[in-house]
């Protein structure tokens, strides 16, 4: 009888583990291959979805948007061009200045400036456009006169109340 000790039990163990996987090898292989491939293209198709649902959400934000521009035109007075979601995901609106003067003087204005004046196009705080949006996301406006742009930015984020 022989007697087993500790190491010569797990060397067994390990050998018999690894003519196991010796004789299974082809096995293991369609399986790891079987495994992967969903894997990878549900990975991929969860990429592209994610985007699509980005894409979706700031296309009904756009609609709000639109619907709360015509019941309340930007400043009063300026007229609302297009609003649309860009390629790099942001929701924008063109707004044009009609007065060659306003535009004038706000175009010889300094960077800080201008933009206090692209806040008056931008919906308030409250509105349901910014209910559409995530976190980090706004309403990027650009103030033009007869097609150029006077200045570009984004409205102010609303702030967001936790408790």
């Amino acid at each position: 009888m022989m007697t087993l000790t500790i190491n010569n039990f797990f060397r067994q163990r390990q050998n018999g583990l690894k003519r196991t996987l010796k004789r299974h090898r082809r096995v293991i292989k369609a399986v790891a291959f079987t495994v992967a491939v969903p894997a990878l293209f549900i990975a991929v198709a969860g990429f592209f979805a994610e985007d699509a649902d980005d894409r979706d959400r700031l296309e009904v934000a756009r609609l709000v948007l639109d619907e709360y521009v015509d019941q309340n035109p930007p400043n009063g007075k300026w007229e609302r061009g297009e609003i649309r979601v860009t390629e790099d995901m942001r929701l924008e609106m063109d707004v044009s200045v009609p007065a060659y003067e306003h535009a004038k003087f706000i175009e010889s204005r300094t960077k800080r400036v201008q933009h206090s004046y692209l806040k008056l196009a931008c919906p308030p705080a409250q509105s349901d456009v910014f209910d559409r949006l995530i976190d980090g996301e706004t309403v990027w406006i650009r103030l033009m006169y007869k097609g150029e742009v006077i200045t570009k930015g984004p409205c102010p984020k609303p702030g967001r109340t936790f408790g």
